[in-house]
């Protein structure tokens, strides 16, 4: 008896369910679009966000990257029509897609085939920091080489950017000069640290400018835009110098179309070892107002 009861009472729910009219099944259906509809504008809205906010760096900063690129080269810093600081800025917008999935994607990958995190610390290191670093190098010689060997290359040698791909197809071996350009090994050694400044060092000196410590609140503060320019400086002026050396040498390469031994021995030639930190200031600055602005933006977008 108690095994029919309990085969009735399994039934009946079904049966409810079935039972149920079809204005209700239709609330329901409805009250899933919803949630979907919902969660689809919220993921639409946050990666315009990050576009806008990328968008309103390169407004803001790519002068100074590209002052700073244009002094690694060998050439000055200052074009003579100043709208030439922003030659090849919308290239470089549209790389950052690009670039950041293939970060995440990497970063990912890395993590999953990397030792386990116990057995890392055992050395002192972090499993996501060490991902971080190498999903950044497998970017720059993936995508982000590519797109500024075109960039640097206009500017050398003063060519629209269509110009500058054409330059290097016919100058520079074809394909072969587009997809495997001067600079690589450079790139993924200034990606390395850099990547690790973005996601490591800023945090933990965001949190100590904001008064925070691990005991405190979870969650940030409201940015207050003094604050944000304090963290941003400060990140930009400790770890800009660890990858400003390869960022040189890579945008030598990349303007002349040398080799990396050629390209460290025309540079000292020229000034020594002062050489290697040409343009240091306006990269400082331009790092500094990234990490200031992108996450100011992408804030106060997502705010609303």
């Amino acid at each position: 008896a108690r095994t029919l009861q309990q085969q009735q009472n399994l039934r009946d729910p079904m049966l409810q369910q079935q039972q149920q009219s079809p204005d209700v099944r239709m609330l329901v259906h409805q009250s899933h679009d919803a949630v979907d509809v919902r969660v689809l504008v919220q993921q639409l809205w946050r990666s315009a966000s990050v576009g806008i906010g990328c968008a309103a760096d390169i407004v803001t900063n790519y002068p100074f990257w590209i002052a700073a690129k244009r002094m690694g080269v060998g050439i000055p810093a200052m074009p003579a029509n100043f709208c030439q600081l922003y030659k090849g800025g919308g290239s470089f917008w549209v790389s950052l897609g690009p670039t950041t999935m293939l970060e995440d994607v990497s970063k990912k990958a890395f993590e999953d085939h990397f030792p386990p995190q116990g057995w890392l610390q055992s050395f002192g290191i972090d499993k996501e920091l060490m991902a971080s670093a190498f999903a950044g190098a497998f970017a720059a010689a993936t995508f982000c080489s590519q797109v500024e060997h075109a960039i640097t290359v206009a500017h050398a040698k003063e060519l629209t950017m269509s110009g500058a791909v054409r330059h290097i197809f016919r100058e520079r071996g074809g394909m072969h000069g587009l997809l495997l350009p001067p600079g690589m090994l450079a790139m993924m050694f200034r990606e390395m640290p850099f990547v690790a400044a973005l996601f490591y060092v800023q945090p933990a000196v965001t949190s100590r400018i904001y008064g925070m410590t691990s005991a405190g609140s979870e969650s940030k503060p409201d940015a207050r835009l003094h604050l944000e320019l304090a963290s941003g400086f400060a990140t930009s002026i400790v770890t800009t110098p660890l990858s400003h050396v390869p960022s040189v040498v890579a945008a030598y390469q990349q303007g002349h179309g040398v080799g990396l031994q050629k390209a460290c021995s025309d540079m000292y030639r020229q000034g020594g070892w002062r050489a290697f930190w040409r343009g240091l200031v306006a990269r400082t600055l331009s790092i500094a107002g990234t990490m200031t602005v992108v996450p100011l933006v992408i804030g106060g977008l997502a705010a609303k």
